[in-house]
Order: structure tokens, then C-alpha cells, then sequence
């Protein structure tokens, strides 16, 4: 049976988003102490020395030790070693580990606590947020929409368990949106980022803390996928489809800054934490099989020609083939009890125990 949505609900937004090129927006810093949160790709590419070229009025200081899926251990450990620069601003350039880890040293640096983000995540200790230090969000991904979101997903990998920071606080100050700076993304991470897209698009749709803004946001984020997710994958290079997927993403971002997510998200947490299957891939695996269930229960009738899109999309990816190269359906299905993320599934609009989510997986995987 259908749960019913919520008829409360509020919005608010704070992030100021600007499209223009990257190399305009770092034009107009001036006397700042900047932190450019990157990765270790993007320096080895050249493109951590064409920043530095780009700002000529402010400070700048390279940390790019991001790697995915950061860990919560290394966030705290290279905090420390940037504590002591007070950093007006962090600019972070990449993917969404990339705006997490910018988020989550934005609180971390100016805080007094020996290992704030483990005081804060795991011991339950209160952050100084008036303290935090303005995130500039620029993606180079199309799938989080970590952009414009107010969490940050923070990874502990020593007991395999996914955390987040999340509130008011975490939003980005700004986000710059160039589609030009993804144009170099290799075909896999433009598949698996792009199922992210979705994902959200789609979480926010069957959640039952939908409203009329964040239904506004996924429909708008999914009509844009369907034209341009297939469109980037066949020319990667196109300015004009990368942009497309750009603001797919970013509207899913909306969405689901409004509703979180649900049990896709749910299921695929322990994928990642546990096999290291990359997040886009084990949340859309699932995705085709949670369309079918709201056939089933016609939970969604005014959007059936849309969700029948979507799955035809998400069929053509062949996503089974694509996540037996991370893991096995034995070892998928063994992290089952690990999947009931009540936080996510209590968000989904159908109910979902233990019997459900195995039935989800079972009939994924066998498609």
C-alpha cells in the first residue's frame, strides 16, 4: 500500500549558483586566502597550475588529497595540517567527494577539537558553525548535486559505514556552474555519475516528503537525463550535453535537498562502504525493479509515461553486466541486513522489511 505524503512542508535554498566560466568567476577574487580542495587527477592533468594562473588577487593553497569516498580518518588527518592557514574560503574543483571533503573541512579548520569530524560524527560532540569557512562549489561531475545540498557524506572505512554531516550550515555559500571542466570525464564516471542523476531524481519522486518544489525539481531533472544522458555518453565532448547533465544534476540536487533520499540509497550505502562499488552504480542498479513496484501498487499514476522512460533508459545500460565487475550477486545479497537504513527506507512510499529489500535485490540482479 502507498503511503501518503506529507501536506506540511517548507523551502529554503541558500546557495547562490552563477553558470559562467571558471576562469571568470576566479577573476573577480580579491584578498581572500583561498583552500583549493581537488584531486591528485586534477593536478597530474595541469589544470591545479591553470587555477593558480587564474588567481592573481588572492592567496592560494593546494590540498589535493581527495580521494573517493573520503574516509573519515584522513579527512581529520589533513585537517590538522591545514588548521593553523585560516582559510577565508575554500574553492572546491571535482566530484562530489571532492564539494564533501570542502564541506566538511569548512567546519572542521576552524574548530578547536583535536579531530572535529570524528567528535562530530562519531561522539556525537556539538560544532562551532558560526565559525565555518564559505565553501565555492564547482562540479565537474554531473551526479550529486552535492552543489547544492546541505550534506556531506563522510565514509568510515574501518567499520565499512557511510556518515553525514548535514544542516543549514553545510550548504555551499556559492556554486559555479562551467560544463566545460567535465568534457575530459572518462565514459565510466559519466555513466555511473549520470545514474546518480537519476537516482535522486527519482528518490525524490517516491519519497513521501515530496512537495510541490521538490517534484518541480526531479521531473525537470529526469526530462532533462532522458535527452541528455544517452546524448553525452555517445559524445562525451559536446559542450552543449554536458551542460544538459549539468543541470539534470543540479535540479536533482534541489530535489533532494528537499526530501533526502530513500531506499535505493538505502541499499547501496554497504555496496560502497563494504565492495567499493561506485555510489551512481549501486544506487541505479536497484532503480528499474523500484519502478516496477510503483506500477504494481499504481502508486505514481500522473507519472507512469515518465517512470516507463526512465526504466527504458536505465534497461539499455545493461547494469548488471557493470556491477558483476565489482562484485557477486552472493556477496550483494549478503549485505542485506546492513541495507535497512531506516533514515533512507522510511522515506520510500511503499513499506520495505527485510523480505522486500531481498526481493528488490533478487529480481535487480537477475534482469
Amino acid at each position: 500500500m502507498c503511503k501518503q505524503f506529507s501536506n506540511n512542508w517548507s523551502y529554503h535554498n541558500p546557495v547562490q549558483v552563477i553558470s559562467c566560466s571558471l576562469a571568470d568567476y576566479l577573476s573577480r577574487l580579491e584578498n581572500q586566502n583561498i583552500l583549493l580542495v581537488t584531486t591528485a587527477g586534477f593536478t597530474r592533468r595541469g589544470l591545479t597550475a591553470d587555477v593558480m594562473k587564474m588567481i592573481t588577487k588572492s592567496t592560494l593553497q593546494v590540498y589535493d588529497g581527495v580521494r573517493p569516498n573520503p574516509d573519515i580518518d584522513d579527512l581529520d588527518d589533513a585537517a590538522a595540517q591545514l588548521h593553523k592557514h585560516k582559510f577565508s574560503t575554500i574553492l572546491a574543483i571535482g566530484g562530489g567527494s571532492v564539494i564533501d571533503t570542502a564541506k566538511a573541512f569548512s567546519i572542521a579548520l576552524p574548530s578547536a577539537m583535536k579531530r572535529p569530524i570524528t567528535s562530530i560524527l562519531k561522539e556525537g560532540q556539538a560544532a562551532d558553525l558560526g565559525r565555518r569557512i564559505p565553501v565555492v562549489a564547482v562540479p565537474t561531475t554531473s551526479g550529486t548535486g552535492s552543489e547544492v545540498t546541505q550534506y556531506a557524506t563522510v565514509w568510515d572505512s574501518t567499520n565499512g559505514r557511510k556518515l553525514s554531516l548535514f544542516g543549514e550550515h553545510v550548504f555551499p555559500v556559492t556554486a559555479v556552474l562551467d560544463p566545460s571542466l567535465g568534457i575530459t570525464l572518462p565514459q565510466k564516471e559519466t555513466l555511473y555519475t549520470g545514474l546518480d542523476t537519476i537516482s535522486h531524481a527519482l528518490e525524490s519522486i517516491w519519497n513521501i516528503n515530496s512537495n510541490p518544489f521538490s517534484e518541480l525539481y526531479a521531473t525537470s531533472a529526469l526530462n532533462l537525463a532522458l535527452d541528455f544522458f544517452p546524448a553525452v555518453l555517445a559524445n562525451p565532448a559536446n559542450i552543449d550535453v554536458r551542460a544538459g547533465m549539468q543541470n539534470a544534476s543540479l535540479f536533482a540536487g534541489y530535489a533532494i535537498s528537499i526530501t533526502k533520499t530513500a531506499i535505493s540509497h538505502a541499499i547501496s550505502y554497504p555496496l560502497t562502504a563494504k565492495l567499493s562499488i561506485p555510489h551512481g552504480l549501486a544506487c541505479g542498479f536497484t532503480l528499474s525493479e523500484l519502478i516496477r513496484q510503483q506500477f504494481s501498487n499504481q502508486c505514481l499514476p500522473k507519472y507512469n509515461s515518465l517512470l516507463s522512460r526512465c526504466s527504458d533508459l536505465l534497461l539499455s545500460f545493461d547494469l548488471n553486466s557493470e556491477i558483476s565487475q565489482y562484485a557477486s550477486a552472493a556477496q550483494i545479497i549478503n549485505l542485506l541486513p546492513e541495507m535497512l537504513d531506516l533514515s533512507r527506507i522510511n522515506n520510500y512510499n511503499l513499506s520495505a522489511n527485510i523480505s522486500d529489500v531481498s526481493d528488490i535485490l533478487n529480481l535487480s540482479l537477475t534482469r
